[in-house]
């Protein structure tokens, strides 16, 4: 019941939330509630801290800024004040309702309260993280008693006892403490062990419970938007809001059917909640789909490729499947053959690229021998109902191609080299100028002898080649006509 003014309170900060001066993520703690002081009088509480630190309080129906503060402080007072009906429903809740309900549970308890044999409470707190349990056990006698704080049946280390001191009437009260950690309070227990209670101990058990609330809106697919609120009980769904009004579950049982009895109760804080859920909700989400309207209707387009890790075992392969550059983040992939869904494939979480788009692999350990058929599928929005399917076999096939592709060039390449070695040694050691042949030909120029002209079976097994000046050219030629040369 506590809880409704505090969600309205929350939802009135909701501009003050957003504006850059308030850190991310960050915290916000609140107390709320009313206790019997020393004199009898009833005192209702209000509180909110941020990030460990006191902000505001609420008093005499306005919230009042903390010394410490400071401006932050006084805008989320003069923010809070705005809402009138939410602070007539903390005031009414902190100056009657919460008194109300202490008066009627110290009744209920009072003859417990004044004769109790044993009971446990929290003393103060020792430490940031920590918790003092206190395990009281009064009214017994003999004076001998055994009181320990244990989990399971181990004692925990660290109890801490009282002297056991008298009470008025000739019994004996103890107090038996424990400083815990918040985080390990589970299990623990007090157990009283008394000659009076005829061999059954006293075991005293922390039941903490726990509430789970949700709150919201959501946008559905026929673009409404529709307003969330409600409560469960240790895990089990307990009661929701519907039409202004608060409804038990078919699970709740009655415990649910009193709850929402007593919360349809109070009509402003159900108008509040309606009008959270009906209006603010919904204009914030707004806000926030219009702002980012450009990134959520971004649509990119993903590259895919494979390739094989390290090899897992002997005989096996890794297949990896690559997708990147897509946009939005939500994205399918895996391997198949056929219609059918690789078993084992693996995914990497979806990582960020640094222009703001996403990666990611999908991994398949398989038998090096049944690669056959294996493709990878990739599903995106951006790709208009078109699935990317890749191969394995024409990436194995590629491998081919690209060692072709890298080893043309290198020849190529090669050849060039030489040629341009030929060139530059032309250019740099230059031979005999023609004229210079002419002469040296000239000179060896001779006539043949009377037995070379006569015996031309010699002449041709010699293969002689007679040199014949034309002018400024020599030709090397071969007369075969029987019996003579001719130049």
């Amino acid at each position: 019941l506590f809880l409704l003014p505090l969600i309205s309170s929350f939802y009135s900060l909701f501009p003050l939330i957003y504006n850059p001066s308030f850190l991310d993520p960050f915290e916000i703690q609140v107390t709320l509630g009313c206790k019997l002081d020393g004199g009898g009088a009833i005192i209702g509480f209000h509180q909110f801290a941020y990030q460990g630190s006191e902000l505001l309080h609420f008093q005499n129906n306005s919230w009042l800024p903390s010394p410490k503060g400071g401006t932050r402080a006084q805008d989320v007072c003069r923010l809070l004040n705005q809402n009138h009906a939410s602070k007539e429903t903390i005031q009414r809740m902190l100056s009657d309702t919460c008194p109300r309900l202490l008066s009627s549970i110290l009744d209920a308890g009072k003859a417990d309260l004044q004769r109790q044999e044993a009971w446990l409470s929290t003393g103060t707190n020792p430490g940031s993280g920590h918790q003092m349990l206190v395990c009281h056990v009064s009214g017994f006698h003999p004076k001998p008693i055994w009181v320990k704080w244990m989990r399971g049946e181990q004692v925990q280390q660290g109890t801490q006892q009282s002297d056991i001191l008298p009470n008025a009437d000739g019994t004996w009260y103890l107090q038996v403490s424990l400083d815990v950690k918040t985080t390990e309070t589970s299990g623990l227990y007090c157990q009283v062990l008394h000659s009076s209670l005829g061999g059954q101990d006293i075991l005293l058990y922390l039941d903490p419970f726990e509430i789970q609330i949700t709150l919201g809106c959501e946008l559905n697919h026929g673009g409404a938007i529709v307003g969330i609120y409600g409560f469960a009980y240790q895990g089990s769904d307990l009661l929701q809001f519907q039409n202004n009004s608060w409804l038990p579950t078919a699970k709740g049982g009655t415990r649910a059917q009193d709850v929402s009895r007593v919360f349809n109760q109070y009509h402003v804080t159900k108008s509040e909640v309606q009008s959270i859920l009906s209006d603010t909700c919904p204009r914030f989400l707004l806000s926030i789909l219009d702002a980012g309207k450009a990134d959520l209707q971004r649509q990119v387009k993903p590259e895919a490729w494979l390739s094989t890790g390290s090899k897992p075992g002997p005989d096996h392969q890794m297949l990896v499947c690559h997708v990147s550059g897509f946009h939005p983040k939500p994205i399918w992939g895996k391997w198949m053959r056929g219609e059918h869904l690789q078993q084992g494939t693996q995914q990497s979480d979806i990582l960020p690229n640094a222009d703001e788009t996403w990666y990611l692999q999908v991994f398949l350990d398989v038998e090096a021998t049944e690669t056959s058929g294996l493709y990878c599928r990739e599903r995106h929005s951006s790709l208009g109902g078109q699935d990317i399917l890749l191969y394995l076999e024409h990436h194995q096939g590629s491998v081919g191609w690209i060692i072709l592709a890298v080893m043309v060039p290198l020849v190529l390449l090669t050849a060039l080299a030489f040629w341009l070695r030929k060139r530059w040694l032309l250019a740099n050691y230059p031979g005999p100028s023609p004229q210079d042949n002419i002469t040296k030909a000239k000179k060896e120029i001779h006539a043949p002898s009377f037995q070379d002209l006569w015996d031309y079976d010699t002449v041709m097994m010699k293969g002689r080649m007679i040199p014949v000046v034309k002018g400024d050219h020599v030709t090397n030629t071969v007369q075969k006509t029987k019996g003579a040369y001719y130049s």
